[in-house]
């Protein structure tokens, strides 16, 4: 199919049906997370070292942030989606669903729908741990999730309907919160993402790291999983890491895809060795990876 420019193909009106092939694609999404968000040199580097364009690229925003609408449109152009990660740093869950913050919300969501380009959001993602602001330390299940549904509804009032709403907790696998209890329901999520890294006392296979939350989510919903944050720790083991990745979100039919965190400035993720490379090249060049979402209608 040739390539198309997004903006000829998400035309005024896009209705969620021009959703749908993104949504459930027939090939599995290949991501990255680089230093800067939209620095497509990064992520044309990372491109060259594996042999494949992602196809996805994560952007961070503060709660409070302008929409980032020309990061958006790069990474439309270069192909891929742009997975926004936003963060609603000390922002009382309560107060942001009583609307207390409605004309920032309104702002945002007015910029999404005027650019018309996809993305996905994933608003206040590893809410079922207690290191954020809006984790569990200091928001309820009942305050997140109403949270939630009233910025879903604040878009959906402002017709923001070219967004895939990404809800992403953290892998259970270290803790005791319910899931459910947080999820604002299959009305308002499209996506459920996960974040969950490989670490040398941890899990180290994808059945161990992602299994149990995978398993915990099926018994809530049947919505698509995105792997939105990953990485392994430098070593010996990171190579067959990686294989062990890629290969499980190959084959899982429930895992629409990964992306994998490889910032520069943590040093601790990122694939800077020549064996571990190879082992993500070598996956990811397999045709079950990888499409341009130009070319999706």
């Amino acid at each position: 199919m040739p390539s198309a420019d997004c903006s000829t193909i998400f035309k005024l009106e896009m209705p969620l049906t021009l959703l749908a092939p993104l949504a459930l694609p027939a090939k599995k999404y290949l991501g990255l997370t680089v230093d800067g968000g939209a620095d497509m040199d990064k992520v044309d580097a990372f491109a060259r070292q594996i042999g494949k364009k992602p196809n996805a690229v994560a952007v961070f925003e503060s709660f409070k942030d302008g929409f980032a609408a020309a990061e958006v449109r790069k990474i439309s152009e270069y192909g891929g989606l742009a997975v926004i990660r936003w963060e609603p740093k000390d922002i009382p869950m309560k107060d942001l669903a009583a609307g207390k913050y409605d004309p920032y919300v309104v702002t945002f969501a007015k910029a999404v729908r005027t650019l018309n380009l996809p993305i996905a959001l994933t608003f206040g993602h590893e809410m079922n741990g207690n290191w954020y602001s809006w984790g569990t330390k200091t928001t309820t299940p009942a305050n997140f999730v109403a949270a939630w549904r009233h910025i879903h509804d604040v878009f959906v009032a402002q017709n923001a309907t070219n967004v895939l709403w990404t809800w992403t907790p953290n892998v259970v696998t270290y803790l005791k919160v319910k899931l459910a209890p947080l999820y604002p329901g299959d009305a308002y999520v499209d996506w459920v993402g996960i974040d969950g890294y490989y670490s040398e006392h941890g899990p180290r296979t994808f059945n161990d790291l992602f299994g149990p939350t995978i398993t915990e989510i099926r018994s809530i919903t049947e919505k698509p999983v995105l792997i939105v944050e990953t990485g392994m720790e430098p070593g010996p083991a990171r190579p067959g890491q990686i294989d062990n990745l890629l290969a499980g979100v190959a084959t899982n039919p429930d895992v629409i895809g990964c992306m994998y965190f490889n910032l520069d400035a943590t040093k601790k993720w990122s694939l800077d060795d020549t064996a571990s490379q190879k082992a993500f090249a070598k996956q990811a060049r397999a045709d079950t990876f990888g499409f341009s979402v130009k070319d999706l209608k």
